[in-house]
């Protein structure tokens, strides 16, 4: 516990009536005296004196070291220092709800920290306090917790909490807001109930369908397609639409004949969107099963208590032929959309739903009509050459000459598809829109999207036009550095090669984890290295380059970690890693990591990261926690990596 205790035995005289007295817990400075039976003795535990003693600071480690220091006052002959062991701390006291809880495991209040080895998952930082639930079935932990905690970690992210599963006294604590942790709770219920009615329906009342709810009608035939098989389609939709979902049965709400009702549980946009997911599912195998009370009734399905604001969902009837260009390989161009505009787009059979505010589909059809007339120039409306004539806010131009076109573009527009997928980006050049250009020789390359978004992709277009007209863009290039906070690109011209060379690294992968670190866009175009964020970032992406050209360069330059919020240190007592250990933990973790000698000469293990995560998931706190079972092996087996293995590429 980390704390010091002083253990008595104390020979307790006999009294007249024939009991014994003991010493009871107090300070040294006033012991007290009180009647008791026997045995003749007892320990006597001497706790620090003006610091009370509780189970949560033991284990925070709260209570200081007494300080002990020597007397020459003679110590009685019947008093020693005891060898036993001391005794365990005492058990966390637990205060009971006085209301009776809707589960059938108890819910108790509390507040205490994780302990290790307890599976946990951590949501949004919420309120301090704690509810538990009580799980004493092992099968209903092992079932709530997932393979790997994935089940866990799916209720905490859902539910906005932080869930914690204690295996020792099978306790699961969900900490956040009185909501948050309403619904951890909640969904940790509908966990169990699962696998106690296995392929059946589980079991809700009215009142725990609310507005987190939404229930979605599946016809029998279709159902099974859209579970998939041992539920692979289910789980993967709750994965990637971050909710929970099962086949329920509402109490006093029965579904109508040959259906059955899927429960979905989630934040708003996470559950519209896996809604549509199953509707375009499940209209594949029962054709008009969805679409038809739309065309009869004009009906989206949308809950209304979330059609508040200016939410809502617009809809769009395609022919065959265009849903095909629309959705595109693998739904990578529905992504594309999705990603530049903000907004839910998914089709049910031949109809387009569009879910979001009324800004975000009026961006989405934008786009949807650039995407479609790349397939069939004859679909040409005006709208589309306004959309690169007049001024909006979610445009850039980029002007490319005709012959570097090709190469920007790729064969079968190969590499423009792929840096739209990467970016969340739609780009299209003006005559391939069809739209009239002024000089024949140069075309407009328009690419929309959020601003961090084209940037990135501006730049990457820039880099392999330049690459095949070296000087088209560096030409007019000129050093900068701002000083602003908002989103800018600063730019630095390199006369060395192989500094470059270490900067993109083989196939530009040490560019890319020295960008997800920073959190700074880093590319080339030519020699000059253009970084792109906010202040905090492109300071970040700048200094990140500086370490790592001082460890590639072999210079013995300290690094100074003082005073910075984005580096955790680890002490590596002449042990070193070698290159592909360094990156496996930069690739995991998204961090950028060093091994040099800090401001006092000791060698250390740096590692960069903008956020410190955590040791489960990802971060600085991750990757600390990859070195140290590095370190520990390393330890065991005796290893001592020369010099040249701390991150060379060679």
């Amino acid at each position: 516990s980390g704390s010091a205790f002083i253990v008595l035995q104390v020979q307790s005289p006999r009294q007249e009536n024939g009991s014994y007295r003991k010493w009871q817990p107090c300070t040294p400075s006033k012991p007290r005296m009180v009647a008791s039976t026997p045995p003749p003795w007892q320990h006597l535990v001497v706790q620090p004196p003006e610091q009370k003693r509780s189970w949560q600071d033991t284990r925070q480690n709260k209570i200081s070291k007494p300080t002990v220091t020597c007397s020459s006052r003679p110590v009685p002959g019947n008093v020693r220092q005891s060898t036993r062991p001391r005794s365990p701390p005492l058990p966390p006291r637990r205060v009971r709800h006085d209301t009776p809880s809707e589960h059938s495991a108890s819910v108790q209040s509390l507040k205490s920290p994780t302990p290790r080895g307890d599976t946990w998952a951590a949501g949004p930082d919420g309120d301090s306090a704690v509810e538990v639930m009580e799980i004493p079935n092992r099968e209903d932990a092992a079932f709530v917790c997932g393979k790997g905690g994935s089940t866990i970690k799916r209720i905490a992210l859902v539910a906005g909490c932080r869930a914690t599963f204690k295996t020792q006294s099978q306790l699961l604590e969900v900490r956040g807001s009185p909501l948050e942790r309403q619904r951890g709770l909640l969904y940790a219920k509908f966990m169990i109930a699962q696998r106690k009615v296995k392929n059946g329906p589980v079991p809700l009342e009215q009142s725990e369908v609310k507005d987190d709810c939404t229930l979605v009608n599946v016809p029998r035939e279709g159902m099974a397609f859209m579970l998939g098989s041992r539920g692979a389609t289910l789980r993967r939709i709750e994965q990637e639409k971050n909710v929970i979902m099962f086949i329920g049965q509402v109490r006093g709400a029965e579904p109508p004949p040959d259906t059955e009702c899927l429960c979905i549980f989630g934040a708003r946009r996470s559950r519209r969107s896996a809604q549509l997911e199953v509707m375009s599912t499940v209209e594949e195998k029962v054709p008009g099963y969805f679409s038809r009370s739309w065309h009869e009734h004009g009906e989206t399905l949308e809950q209304k208590s979330d059609c508040y604001g200016d939410w809502g969902t617009t809809t769009v009837e395609l022919e065959e032929g265009d849903i095909r260009w629309l959705i595109g390989s693998g739904g990578r161009t529905t992504r594309t959309i999705c990603a530049a505009s903000d907004c839910l787009l998914n089709n049910v059979g031949r109809v387009v739903f569009l879910c979001g505010t009324r800004q975000q589909r009026a961006l989405a059809q934008d786009y949807m009509s650039l995407i479609l007339i790349q397939m069939d120039n004859m679909k040409y409306s005006p709208h589309v050459e306004d959309m690169f004539t007049e001024s909006r806010h979610d445009r850039t131009l980029l002007e490319i000459p005709a012959k570097d076109v090709g190469y920007v573009t790729g064969k079968g527009r190969v590499t423009l598809g792929q840096i739209e997928e990467e970016y969340g980006v739609v780009m299209i050049f003006a005559q391939m829109a069809g739209v009239p250009t002024a000089n024949s020789s140069v075309d407009t390359l328009a690419i929309f999207g959020p601003l961090r978004s084209r940037t990135c992709a501006e730049l990457e277009a820039m880099a392999s036009a330049e690459h095949n007209d070296p000087g088209l863009f560096t030409a007019g290039f000129v050093d900068r550095t701002l000083n602003t906070k908002e989103f800018a690109t600063d730019r630095i011209t390199f006369e060395d090669k192989a500094a470059i060379g270490y900067i993109l690294g083989k196939g530009g992968t040490t560019r890319r984890r020295l960008s997800k670190a920073s959190g700074a866009h880093l590319q080339f175009v030519g020699n000059v290295l253009n970084i792109a964020g906010d202040l905090e970032e492109r300071t970040r992406g700048w200094d990140y380059i500086t370490f790592h050209l001082q460890v590639e360069k072999r210079n013995k330059s300290p690094i100074d970690a003082s005073g910075r919020s984005d580096v955790t240190t680890l002490r590596t007592d002449g042990l070193r890693f070698t290159g592909p250990e360094i990156w496996k933990i930069e690739e995991e973790t998204c961090t950028f990591c060093v091994i040099a000698d800090d401001v006092h000469g000791v060698q250390q293990f740096f590692i960069f990261g903008k956020e410190e995560g955590d040791a489960d998931h990802s971060g600085r706190a991750k990757a600390k926690k990859m070195a140290m079972l590095l370190l520990r092996e390393k330890n065991k087996e005796g290893r001592h990596d020369g010099p040249q293995s701390d991150r060379s590429r060679d």
